[in-house]
C-alpha cells in the first residue's frame, strides 16, 4: 500500500509508527492493515468521513488495555476492604499483636495479588508450555 495523497497518513508520534486511512483506502488494503498492526505492531487509525472512528491495533495493545480497565475495577471494589486492612494492621503493630499483624499482612499480600491479575487475559495451560 503506498501514500496516495489523501488516503493514508503516517506519523511516528510516540514509540511507534501510527498510520490513518481512510475508509475506502481500509476497504482496499484491508489485509495489508492487518498484518501492519498484526506483525509491525503499528497502530492503524481509521477514518470516515475525515474523522477518526476506529482503530486496528495489536492484541498486545488490546490485552494491555483489558488489563488495565480490569484492574482499575478490581482496585475501586477492593479499595474499601484493603484500606481497612492496613488501618488494622497499624494497630496490630502498635499494639505488638504480631500473630494478628501476620495475618493481616498476608491478606494485604492477597489483595495486592488480586488486584495485580484482575483482568489478565487467561489462556489454555497447553500454550503456556515450552
Amino acid at each position: 500500500m503506498r501514500d496516495e495523497g489523501r488516503g493514508t497518513r503516517e506519523s511516528g508520534k510516540g514509540d511507534r509508527m501510527k498510520t490513518i486511512v481512510t475508509e475506502p483506502e481500509a476497504r482496499r488494503h484491508l489485509p495489508a492493515l492487518i498484518s501492519r498492526a498484526a506483525r509491525r505492531r503499528e497502530r492503524v487509525i481509521l477514518t470516515f468521513r475525515g474523522r477518526p472512528q476506529a482503530a486496528l491495533v495489536p492484541l498486545s495493545d488490546l490485552r494491555a488495555l483489558e488489563m488495565f480497565a480490569g484492574g482499575q475495577s478490581a482496585l475501586s471494589r477492593e479499595w474499601p476492604a484493603f484500606l481497612a486492612a492496613m488501618e488494622a494492621l497499624q494497630e496490630a503493630l502498635h499494639g505488638d499483636d504480631r500473630e494478628r499483624a501476620k495475618e493481616l499482612a498476608e491478606e494485604i499480600d492477597d489483595f495486592l495479588a488480586a488486584i495485580a491479575v484482575a483482568g489478565e487475559p487467561t489462556r489454555p495451560w497447553e500454550e503456556t508450555q515450552p
